[in-house]
């Protein structure tokens, strides 16, 4: 046969759609997305078949189990072309992270409350005329930001593994307006506006693979069915007079948290109405003294523990 090799590493995409049927693959209109730090491959386990045999070592091929994937990449938080709405693809992926989305608020699902068209994702990535995909993908992102610095969230989505196919390579542009940076924003801790640098919030879902004996490899796809989120910041240390953050530890009590980042009048507003302090170490910055703060989020049936909100 001949070689095609090399692949211009460069020329990469990344698409993605919800899917209407929960692991039932979208051919068309996927929706393209500005990523970085893509990774992408199975993860299907190998299984040895090391039974009786007349000679020492591997007598016969291995077999593999379901066949699962995994996609990983960052992408920047931005609003859509002509602002106050997230931009499409990227509101596609935190549904499928487990957001239910109403207007322009994405909250966790606490009550399993999606339909089956927002559960579930269809992602391309290309590299060079070579297409992978993962079906049936549901997964997990990480918010983070620094001051002045753009907000970045990391995605991991687990589905089913689909072998790859030499294809034309999508060229639509990525819609979206300019990155969102933590600056002319706020910041608030218990009410009280307090110094952080930089934060990193744990979305915290964690997607179950549904099982299916009709599907293709055993896996019909993955769902976000629970989370765990958690916060860590980097707090100006205050006197106990001024915010008592080890009181609040000791008693256990829980704060709101509240962040937006901006890009021109497009507003992101991360919300944590209880967050429940986990540990509290100390830290420097430049000579001012910091905590090192990681709490849970915590919701209380009714509002989501963490939610974006699009303004």
């Amino acid at each position: 046969m001949a070689l095609y090799a090399p692949l211009a590493s460069r020329r990469q995409t990344l698409l993605v759609k919800l899917e209407t049927t929960p692991g039932q693959a979208e051919t068309t209109g996927l929706l393209p997305l500005l990523a970085f730090d893509v990774s992408a491959g199975p993860s299907t386990d190998w299984s040895d078949r090391k039974g009786t045999g007349a000679y020492s070592g591997h007598n016969a091929s291995g077999a593999l189990g379901a066949h699962t994937g995994q996609i990983e990449f960052t992408t920047e938080l931005r609003a859509a072309d002509g602002g106050g709405a997230l931009a499409p693809a990227l509101a596609a992926c935190l549904q499928a992270c487990g957001a239910l989305k109403t207007l322009e608020v994405y909250g966790q699902d606490i009550a399993n409350a999606r339909d089956a068209g927002a559960r579930s994702l269809t992602i391309w990535r290309e590299i060079d005329g070579v297409r992978k995909r993962l079906v049936g993908a549901a997964g997990n992102v990480v918010f983070r930001g620094a001051v002045g610095e753009r907000v970045m969230l990391a995605f991991t989505f687990q589905g089913r593994w689909t072998a790859p196919t030499d294809e034309t390579m999508d060229t639509t542009a990525p819609a979206g307006g300019p990155p969102m940076r933590l600056e002319n924003g706020s910041f608030t801790l218990g009410g009280e506006t307090i110094k952080i640098a930089e934060f990193e919030i744990n979305w915290g879902a964690t997607p179950a693979l549904r099982a299916d004996a009709a599907a293709s490899g055993g896996v019909g796809c993955y769902d976000v069915l629970d989370f765990d989120p958690e916060i860590s910041l980097d707090p100006e240390m205050d006197r106990v007079a001024g915010y008592d953050f080890y009181g609040l530890h000791l008693a256990g009590a829980t704060a709101a948290v509240a962040l937006s980042a901006t890009a021109g009048d497009d507003t992101a507003a991360l919300t944590m109405p209880a967050v429940n302090i986990k540990e509290l170490n100390e830290g420097d910055r430049d000579g001012i003294a910091t905590l090192e703060y990681a709490g849970a989020c915590v919701n209380d049936g009714a509002t989501p523990a963490v939610s974006l909100e699009m303004s």
